[in-house]
């Protein structure tokens, strides 16, 4: 009989807690940016049961996912695994993750066929100071085999660490925990649709065919974890997201496809009322699953001042360095802070802050810049010397409606 959810989700959480949250069985950040829409070899739509699942994406797995084939990670084959090990052979699909965390992964099971011929011994040579770890848990973990606690290390820790792993002829393994592409696709959750834009800084690559994310009737909130930055441009209902850095590599480039995603016919987000960004994992703000790390360029719905789209904007900003042009109507905005920026040597008067902030570091800025245009806005930032996330440098543009004068010429540091 197959394991229930929560069987599987207690013994993965056990499995992760053993080794302070490094080994994640399953990755949800991967399966819901894979699986949320599966499309076959023409595009057309197979599954999308994932994109409108209000519970745990791994409960999906468990009940649904799993029979399908999907993979819980970008490095676990569930097919391979079954077959390569007699024992596995009769498991119930999501059961077999659950076996590999529990006892495979310590045993030197091979995850995926990449790993068959894995060295332990150059692995160790490679690697002094892992052997302690092996030593110490040879009988109680790993059967009295350094190969397996080699292996074991490596998937638990070292791969994360950047650590490499050789086949026994002394090649190099092409593995890695990160997948080479991911899909982009929206998780619905009531209003709101979650899409994860992650690039693993650079190293994944973010793909769509023609895909839909549609916020729908009513007031949508589009919330974005990941990394990749992002040009957005609320005037036009149809077609919100106008450039996306699909590979990470720092830029949205002018060739027609990252900064004309849905012309590209990469994918089109349309009728969302409000962009959340905001960091749901402050303490850890790299975590890309929680947070968004990208860049945000942000045209609001009265950007042009045509005199005609008066309702707000709402945006929540991310980790990333925000410019932010709401335009007329009355505007909630909130920037979200630089991630890793603690600054200094900050200018003593207001005319030298703008260039500083921007120019003093030619490879990151290190502030948020939210103008809100005409009619009244509210605007919020911590000014917090302790916390990157709303702090830092905000500059705020009320604009000139109100008493004829800026708002904004203040700014607040931490």
């Amino acid at each position: 009989m197959a394991l229930s959810y929560e069987v599987v989700k207690s013994a993965l959480d056990t499995s992760a807690a053993q080794t302070g949250g490094k080994f994640v069985a399953f990755d949800t950040a991967y399966y819901v940016a894979n699986y949320s829409v599966v499309r076959d070899a023409n595009g057309a739509v197979v599954d999308s049961s994932l994109s409108s699942f209000s519970g745990d994406p791994l409960q999906h797995y468990v009940e649904q996912g799993a029979a399908k084939g999907y993979m819980p990670n970008a490095w676990f084959d569930p097919a391979f695994y079954r077959s390569q090990y007699s024992d596995t052979a009769s498991l119930a699909a999501a059961d077999l993750i659950v076996h590999y965390a529990v006892y495979g992964v310590n045993e030197g099971r091979a995850p995926t066929a990449v790993l068959v011929n894995f060295n332990g011994d150059k692995y160790l040579a490679d690697n002094p100071d892992v052997l302690p770890y092996v030593q110490t848990n040879l009988d109680s973990m790993f059967g009295g085999n350094t190969t397996n606690g080699a292996l074991a290390h490596f998937l638990k820790f070292g791969a994360n660490e950047g650590r490499k792993a050789y086949d026994l002829s002394g090649a190099q393994l092409p593995f890695t925990f990160l997948p080479a592409q991911s899909a982009i696709a929206g998780s619905h959750d009531g209003n709101v649709t979650t899409v994860s834009l992650n690039t693993n800084g650079g190293d994944t690559l973010l793909t769509g065919s023609k895909v839909m994310i549609d916020g729908g009737a009513g007031t949508s909130v589009l919330r974005l974890v990941g990394d990749a930055d992002m040009r957005i441009d609320m005037s036009n209902a149809a077609n919100q997201v106008r450039g996306i850095d699909l590979n990470g590599d720092g830029t949205i480039a002018a060739n027609g496809v990252e900064n004309n995603i849905s012309g590209a016919g990469i994918a089109t987000f349309k009728n969302f009322e409000v962009i959340d960004a905001y960091a749901r994992n402050p303490l850890n703000e790299g975590d890309a699953s929680k947070n968004f790390l990208g860049s945000i360029k942000y045209d609001g719905t009265g950007v042009g001042g045509d005199g005609v789209s008066t309702n707000g904007n709402i945006y929540l900003g991310g980790l990333g360095h925000d410019e932010v042009l709401a335009g007329i109507g009355n505007d909630f905005l909130v920037g979200g802070g630089i991630a890793g920026r603690q600054v200094s040597g900050l200018p003593s008067n207001w005319a030298e802050w703008y260039d500083w902030a921007y120019f003093q570091d030619s490879q990151h800025f290190i502030a948020d810049f939210l103008s809100g245009g005409r009619n009244a806005d509210f605007m919020y930032g911590e000014f917090a010397s302790l916390d990157n996330v709303d702090g830092a440098v905000n500059f705020f543009d009320g604009g000139t409606t109100a008493d004829d004068t800026s708002a904004g010429q203040n700014s607040g540091t931490g």
